[in-house]
């Protein structure tokens, strides 16, 4: 969906995916609405309940949430593993001082990581 404040990148991004049709099945349409004409809104809807009811019934909408939960998960043990590790002043002030000399460029971030994991 093309923002009313760009509505005259709306012709070009059309043009630009093939008419307004998706690529795939799965690939949204690119569709124009205008709330100052009040003209459209009803076309983007139902190209938004097209396009979720594609995803479903090909299961990609499934996978797509089952790849996004597992991510949430990596990300969520990661944060608080470091919080973890953090709470150890010793280890957070390592940590702060590696980061500089990756940041420096005094060190690799593989190093740095290394010796991290080598203190616990």
């Amino acid at each position: 969906m093309v923002r009313h404040a760009a509505w005259w990148a709306a012709d070009r991004a059309i043009a630009s995916s093939g008419g307004g049709a998706g690529v795939t099945q799965l690939d949204p349409p690119v569709l124009t609405c205008s709330s100052i004409e009040g003209s459209g809104l009803d076309e983007v809807w139902s190209g938004v309940e097209g396009h979720r009811q594609a995803m479903t019934a090909s299961g990609e909408l499934a996978e797509r949430r089952r790849a996004q939960t597992l991510l949430w998960m990596q990300t969520m043990l990661r944060d608080r593993l470091l919080g973890h590790f953090d709470d150890d002043p010793a280890f957070r002030s390592a940590r702060e001082a590696l980061a500089v000399d990756v940041g420096a460029g005094r060190l690799t971030p593989t190093v740095a990581v290394d010796r991290l994991i080598d203190r616990l």
